[in-house]
């Protein structure tokens, strides 16, 4: 079975996708994730993310919620 959760919380944005793969235990750690982070008022947010191939951050104009 095949995971993707999804979470918009009021300063962040969450997201995280697990594989499952036949035969083998549940693995806490997603295959794949993702998160932005923003305070209340306007400026620049931070992505980050991480997959088997690696991870990294990128800054993101995030003016408000919408």
């Amino acid at each position: 079975m095949n995971v993707f959760v999804l979470n918009a919380g009021s300063s962040s944005f969450k997201a995280a996708y697990f594989e499952g793969h036949s035969g083998a235990e549940f693995s806490p750690d997603p295959d794949w994730s993702g998160e932005v982070r923003w305070t209340a008022t306007r400026s620049p947010s931070k992505l980050e993310w991480k997959s088997a191939e690696g991870g990294g951050t990128s800054v993101v104009d995030v003016e408000d919620h919408g």
